[in-house]
């Protein structure tokens, strides 16, 4: 180990720094087009610690690069000395002020979770990228992101009320207070005074002032923000407005405040179709004094992408060859005054439309279509040929040269055999647009016609349509090369003098934004090697993160898979934690990725193919054709290590639990009751003998399929299927459970090993079973994984959520208590599932508390052999759940996780119906 990654140990905390191998190319990469892998990747959750390692890395003569959610398109997120990323506990200061109008943020906030504080002012932040549920803002300010209803004045820019920054020589700055100010005014009087001077004979210039103030016009984040220098005289205000847009090159920044923009709460959005493109940027300058929110252009080829998407109308599959459509919502403080807006709209009558304009005043049909115009970058990468890597480029020029740029965009992609995979879309309503293209760059042609493109296109942009060559997406690597181009020589030298006066010794970020290399914009670039089919189609772009419960112990589905792709050298040993282990497979990944990318499976791929041993495979398909008797030893398994160890005081358990940890022992980290309880008998046939209600012949039978953890796992009040048979029996219903050989089972733990045709085998057994049930029968299963399994193909089976919801909770007489109950979220629920959950819970207690859906991390059994994942997950879940006294949820396996890591009984809600009927009983 070098003494860089020695000191920095020492220093921090070896669980803060990262310098493995696998760990090191996971974080080689962000959602841009290059590949460059640090030396060390340090975590970071207080200012004090960002302080020390900026002294480390200038004892070491190391560059440091800052990183926030690295949904960064430019390669300003990724660097060769020491990556520092934010932690998931410090920085999340979110204060509001000023009844909404004032938010102040720290840097690990995610914008989206800025906006839902503010909802109820009405209120939201100005800026608004795509990707505003993950970025964070210290990013989002970095890199002075716009969006699509951001225009020019509602950037991060224009919005800044003050900065909390820490310089590269560790000093810290808080403009919010005047004894920081005082004080860093005394310290570094010297620095403000020469950006007060160049502030001053930038203002007497006024070539160059005229020249910053009309680029700044429009959209423009390439270089540094020198307007700053053209509004402002203060030394302090110059310096915090040149950090906004100075993508980490000049400073960390710790928190900032800004002022808020109205959100209003009526809105309306339309699709305008036109016959082209060419029509539909000639009607931009008219949209734009409509006092619309946004209007957002998709070319034919972005037309593709909405196809038969959720929400999308039906006639876009109609629209001619070469067409184009607008997305425009308006929106206002009541209905009337929208719908009068979209009246006016529609009334324009725009030339070139090829059908009438009808606006969608319901709020999810207006989400829908949102939902997918911003996720049409990651949906055009994942529809990229193979092993071509994706590259999205944004320009911006004034809206009346809008129609013409369109048209000679065309033109360049064309003449450099770009145009078949090229997608252009974007910020119409700013003159910004966005556009995708699919090169190899492991193919030197295409990697010569992309710099020939990009050559062209600067010139273009800058010289015919006096247009801005990075509009939102920051400068980066990507447009390092052109930024003397676009600014001309006597800016550009202001942006080196700026950079040399708050980073003399190009510590941070260096690359970025200044770089004399003419060539820099490729090389380090992305290569996307085919790997597995489930994520050859991924971009990296990050979506996944902020759902993922490992992307903050291990690694994130993204990280996951660049480790696949990229990781061929590291050897097979060294991955087994990182990309197995702590994966808990729970597919919360491809509910929130734009393609639906379930990175779980890839790993079950990788698992069974690389990491599991041939004896491994053999013995799961032995267990496979065994299970019933395999089931019954787990039973024996957990009852022996129950009676055992699992009656030891708490401090003993929790040395063994260490210790089996510690040196890796094959035994369970922890011990759930097993299913044959010496007392559950007794207790549930007292139950059944006092409260079940005589049956006729006329019941109707219920079937329940039990699912391996129900067969596994119970307590003193009995297993799953002998509660819901009591539950059953007071609304009426005979239960019948299906047992076949005693080995019946849906097949996913199987699939999730990546044995596809044990899995098939074992759910052909289980089809052969349903087979002999009565057609019209109700067939059940307590596990919604197994339910979510099982209705793929075959014999559907019946929400057990829906049937007790709809079916039997109304004929039972359950009394209430006052206990507050927190019901889990889980990652196999939809938001119906969870509604129909939480209705439930509230048959049994008067005080049900909800949260937003996580996962327990449990991974079904892996917990049992390594906890971390679920140790971790469950301590995060314990403090959202606060004060409530128990839990609820229907999976048996993660109901063990959540009680062993929230130190809380969860139960089943099968058995919290159970409890209250004795409760009401008595």
């Amino acid at each position: 180990m070098n003494r860089l990654i020695t000191t920095l140990e020492s220093a921090l905390g070896a669980h803060r720094v990262c310098a493995t191998e696998p760990r090191l190319s996971a974080w080689s990469t962000d959602a841009s087009y290059f590949a460059i892998t640090p030396q060390a990747v340090v975590t970071v959750d207080a200012v004090e610690q960002l302080q020390t390692v900026l002294k480390i890395a200038a004892q070491f003569t190391v560059s440091v690069t800052f990183r926030a959610a690295g949904t960064s398109l430019s390669g300003q997120a990724v660097g060769e000395g020491i990556l520092v990323r934010l932690g998931f506990t410090g920085f999340r200061e979110l204060t509001i002020a000023d009844d909404g109008e004032v938010i102040k943020l720290g840097a690990a906030v995610r914008g989206a979770e800025a906006n839902a504080a503010l909802a109820k002012f009405n209120r939201k932040i100005g800026p608004d990228p795509a990707t505003l549920k993950v970025a964070m803002m210290g990013g989002i300010v970095a890199n002075n992101s716009s969006g699509m209803c951001c225009g020019v004045n509602g950037n991060s820019y224009h919005t800044l009320r003050s900065l909390k920054m820490v310089l590269a020589d560790g000093t810290v700055v808080d403009t919010s207070s005047a004894k920081s100010v005082a004080s860093f005014r005394h310290s570094h009087h010297s620095l403000l005074a020469e950006l007060e001077a160049l502030a001053l004979a930038t203002q007497g210039n006024e070539s160059l002032s005229k020249l910053i103030k009309r680029k700044y016009a429009i959209k423009n984040t390439t270089g540094f923000s020198i307007n700053s220098l053209v509004d402002f005289s203060d030394g302090v205000d110059i310096l915090s407005h040149l950090v906004v847009g100075s993508e980490g090159t000049l400073a960390f920044i710790d928190q900032v405040e800004l002022e808020t923009v109205s959100a209003p709460p009526s809105r309306a959005t339309a699709l305008l179709a036109f016959r082209d493109i060419h029509k539909a940027c000639e009607a931009i300058p008219v949209i734009g004094a409509m006092n619309v929110s946004a209007a957002e252009l998709l070319d034919s080829s972005a037309i593709e992408t909405m196809r038969n998407k959720p929400g999308v109308p039906k006639w876009l599959n109609t629209l001619n060859e070469g067409a184009a459509v607008l997305l425009v919502e308006v929106a206002a403080d009541n209905f009337e005054r929208t719908q009068a807006l979209a009246e006016t709209v529609v009334a324009a009558n725009f030339a070139g439309l090829s059908r009438e304009v009808e606006f969608e005043f319901d709020e999810a049909a207006c989400q829908a279509l949102w939902n997918v115009r911003t996720g049409i970058f990651p949906v055009v990468g994942a529809q990229r040929p193979a092993g071509t890597t994706v590259i999205i480029e944004d320009v911006a020029v004034a809206t009346r040269y809008l129609a013409e740029m369109v048209v000679e965009l065309r033109l360049q992609l064309d003449k450099y055999n770009f145009s078949e995979n090229a997608v252009i879309f974007g910020h119409a309503l700013d003159g910004n647009l966005h556009f995708i293209v699919t090169p190899n760059l492991n193919d030197d042609d295409e990697l010569a016609r992309f710099e020939s493109l990009m050559a062209e296109l600067s010139e273009n942009i800058v010289m015919r349509f006096e247009g801005s060559l990075k509009a939102e997406h920051g400068t980066g690597r990507a447009m390092a090369p052109f930024v003397e181009k676009e600014w001309g020589h006597e800016a550009y030298q202001l942006m080196k003098r700026i950079k040399a006066l708050l980073d003399p010794q190009s510590r941070l970020n260096p690359g970025v934004i200044i770089n004399a290399d003419e060539s820099v914009h490729m090389k380090q670039t992305k290569r996307m090697p085919l790997v597995d089919p489930v994520i050859d189609q991924c971009i990296e772009c990050g979506f996944c993160e902020p759902a993922c419960p490992s992307s903050d112990l291990s690694l994130s589905p993204r990280q996951r898979i660049a480790t696949l792709r990229r990781g061929q050298r590291i050897p097979i040993s060294q991955l087994r934690y990182d990309i197995d282990q702590s994966c808990a497979q729970c597919g919360q990944c491809a509910s929130v990725c734009p393609v639906g990318i379930d990175t779980g499976q890839a790993v079950a791929n990788f698992s069974s193919t690389k990491l599991d041993s041939s004896f491994a495979r053999q013995r799961r398909v032995w267990q496979a054709n065994h299970w019933g008797l395999v089931l019954s030893c787990y039973r024996a398994g957990f009852t022996l290590f129950h009676q055992l160890i699992g009656r030891w005081p708490d401090s003993w358990r929790r040395g063994y639990a260490q210790l089996v940890r510690k040196f890796n022992v094959p035994l369970p980290r922890y011990l759930p009751q097993a299913a044959i309880s010496p007392q559950r008998k007794q207790l549930v046939q007292r139950a059944k003998g006092e409260r079940l209600i005589p049956l006729g012949e006329e019941a109707e039978t219920v079937f329940l399929l039990a699912s391996c953890s129900a067969r596994i796992f119970g307590g003193d009040q009995g297993s799953t299927d002998e509660q819901l048979q009591v539950v059953l029996a007071h609304a009426g219903f005979k239960l019948e459970t299906l047992t076949g050989d005693g080995g019946l089972c849906c097949g996913q733990q199987w699939s999730n090993r990546g044995e596809r045709s044990v899995a098939s085998q074992k759910q052909q057994g289980l089809q052969r079973v349903l087979s002999e049930v009565p057609q019209k029968a109700v067939i059940l299963t307590d596990a919604q994984s197994c339910f979510n399994s099982m209705n793929t193909a075959g014999r559907p089976f019946t929400n057990l959520l829906t049937f007790l919801d709809s079916s039997v909770v109304p004929k039972l007489k359950l009394k209430r208590s006052s206990e507050a109950i927190a019901v889990h979220f889980g990652c196999e629920l939809t938001d119906v599932d969870y509604q129909r959950l939480v209705s439930l819970a509230g048959h049994c207690s008067t005080d049900v508390r909800t949260f937003p859906q996580t996962c327990c991390g449990g991974g079904g059994a892996k917990q049992f052999l390594n906890d971390e994942l679920a140790q971790h997950a469950g301590g995060k879940i314990a403090k959202q759940w606060g004060a409530c006294e128990r839990g609820v949820y229907l999976n048996g396996a993660c109901e063990v996780a959540l009680s062993q890591h929230t130190q809380r009984p969860v139960h089943h809600i099968i058995e919290l119906l159970f409890n209250q009927l004795q409760e009401t009983a008595r």
